[in-house]
């Protein structure tokens, strides 16, 4: 009788036994994982805060090319309006006139040899067919040598013609 108490006394001592080097392997472990875990994670969040500096610097250069966008935007509008200040700073060509590139817009008129779709349009009685049938005819013809040659343009008659002559240019 005595055999089987010692018997289970002993077989709680070496579970026990076990069960405690299995703790102790497993938190060895841990700790040796453990650093190479926080640098890491460290190391994460060190590229975090980079990333998000770089995100907030291309914000930010989005940000001011939207406001000049819009204050370029703004200033054409204007322009193309007839309203120029003097405060649009206007690029001059210093090349003779004749390599020059024409404005679209000179003095408040629009060159119908270089206007946009858009810019043609705002003229009265001249709609998004009409200025694309002009843009079609500059340049299946070399561009307009004179005002007067916008009438060539299919639809485009005396009437129209008389509405924008004193709003176009060459």
């Amino acid at each position: 009788m005595w055999f089987e108490n010692y018997r289970t006394i002993f077989g709680l001592i070496l579970i026990f036994s076990i069960l405690s080097a299995g703790v102790v392997y497993v938190f060895s472990q841990s700790r040796a994982v453990g650093p190479t875990f926080n640098s890491q994670m460290e190391s994460l969040k060190k590229q975090n805060e980079e990333l998000v500096a770089k995100l907030k610097n291309v914000e930010d250069k989005h940000n001011q090319l939207v406001g000049e966008f819009q204050n370029a935007k703004s200033e054409a509008e204007k322009q193309v309006a007839g309203e120029t200040t003097e405060s649009v700073s206007v690029k001059t060509i210093t090349q003779n006139s004749s390599s020059a590139v024409p404005s679209p817009v000179q003095s408040g008129k629009i060159n119908v040899n270089t206007a946009s779709a858009s810019s043609l349009d705002s003229l009265p009685g001249i709609g998004p067919s009409y200025a694309g049938r002009i843009i079609d005819y500059r340049e299946a013809n070399g561009g307009f040598k004179a005002i007067e040659e916008v009438m060539n343009v299919k639809g485009i008659g005396p009437k129209t013609f008389e509405k924008i002559k004193d709003k176009i240019t060459i």
